[in-house]
């Protein structure tokens, strides 16, 4: 028998006979309110932060990589679609930054301008998304606090080069998008076969863009499924169909590599552009131990923490060393994800949890890590 059958008149949302049926529909109308002000809030907010980060964002020079891409926006706008005759890097943004290029092109025109505004664009997005992915289930003032503290953490990237690495030209930074809205989508949805559909298409289509999707999301997705059918199906003796859940998201995480990677070789049958192949290796055990401390230089100043070179009592130093402890909160979130891994259930924080030790992993033991600047390739650490 359900709940509801078993209730009293009036305990399970129902009124008891007689009551005004305005004061039957008030908590109905009381929390319509409160969703449509607490959307109004929200996009205040990002409203707020885009002018904060576009007059950041001014602060930095535009270069060539921010004007190429801006270019072949402006190119594909007047026709070029699939960008014939260019040569791009390793990185296309052809599914991601590009098509929003186009977009403000299509407003603004061609110009630095451009560059600036798709920077502060894009750093919004991925504030608020991880702010809502942090909130969760969580509702009132718990969800508030919750994406308080991870929008606060995200809120002040560091002046020079952390400014450069999360607000100015397309980078890495902006794939994390794609895959903020697939696991918020994760986060969300019930158990439906088309969540998976969805959770694939997005990675296929961001996987185009951007090979580091392979990283922070194609990997993670498809090793933290395959340990939960483990456990379930292998050590809890559970039947196998009662795990299609977590076996077709394995498996669209996989297919989303072979998609991703017909639509490419279509894409260049039909006389698109050209990709540079990545240019990396494994890094010798010499390199190790300057690795480890550009990397550690990294996760703070992605964190606006970089206090390193500092002079003592400036303002950069100040703010760099309060911004310390949004780095603890992130290094003890990631510490309690670790150990809750193999007996929490929720999959979300497991991904962030193998999403972010993946990247660090993959980009220590790399030729990547050259300099500061080489922190845009674990810029998912982050939101994650």
């Amino acid at each position: 028998m359900s709940v509801r059958s078993r209730a009293a008149p009036g305990t399970a949302g129902q009124a008891p006979p007689g009551e005004p049926l305005a004061q039957r529909s008030a908590p109905s109308a009381r929390h319509r309110r409160s969703w449509w002000v607490g959307v109004a809030a929200a996009v205040v907010a990002g409203l707020v932060l885009f002018l904060c980060y576009w007059r950041l964002s001014q602060t930095a020079v535009v270069n060539s990589d921010g004007a190429s891409n801006a270019l072949q926006a402006w190119d594909m706008l007047h026709g070029n679609l699939l960008l014939h005759g260019w040569k791009l890097s390793d990185v296309s943004f052809y599914t991601t930054e590009l098509p929003q290029y186009m977009l403000l092109e299509s407003v603004l025109g061609v110009s630095a301008g451009v560059v600036h505004v798709a920077g502060a664009m894009t750093y919004t997005l991925v504030v608020v998304l991880a702010a809502l992915l942090a909130k969760g289930h969580a509702t009132g003032r718990a969800g508030l606090i919750r994406a308080a503290i991870t929008a606060g953490i995200m809120l002040a990237p560091q002046p020079g080069n952390g400014i450069y690495t999360l607000i100015l030209s397309p980078d890495h930074v902006g794939t994390v998008v794609p895959v903020l809205v697939a696991w918020l989508i994760l986060d969300r949805a019930r158990p439906r076969w088309y969540v998976p559909v969805i959770i694939g298409a997005l990675l296929a289509w961001a996987l185009v863009a951007d090979v580091l999707v392979l990283y922070i999301a194609v990997v993670p997705l498809a090793l933290v499924c395959a340990i939960r059918v483990y456990q379930e199906a292998v050590q809890q003796r559970r039947p196998w169909a009662s795990q299609w859940y977590p076996i077709s998201l394995g498996a669209a995480a996989l297919v989303s590599v072979g998609a991703a990677h017909l639509l490419a070789v279509v894409l260049r049958a039909a006389g698109g552009y050209q990709v540079r192949p990545v240019n990396g290796s494994f890094a010798t055990p010499a390199a190790l131990t300057s690795h480890t401390w550009l990397v550690m230089e990294s996760v703070l100043e992605l964190f606006g923490a970089d206090f390193f070179g500092q002079p003592f009592q400036s303002g950069a130093a100040v703010e760099a060393v309060l911004h310390l402890a949004g780095v603890a909160l992130a290094a003890w979130a990631v510490w309690i994800g670790a150990r809750r891994f193999w007996r929490d259930r929720d999959l979300v924080p497991a991904l962030l949890v193998a999403g972010v030790l993946i990247n660090l992993a993959a980009y220590l033991l790399s030729t990547r890590v050259v300099d500061i600047r080489s922190a845009r390739e674990i810029a998912a650490v982050l939101p994650f």
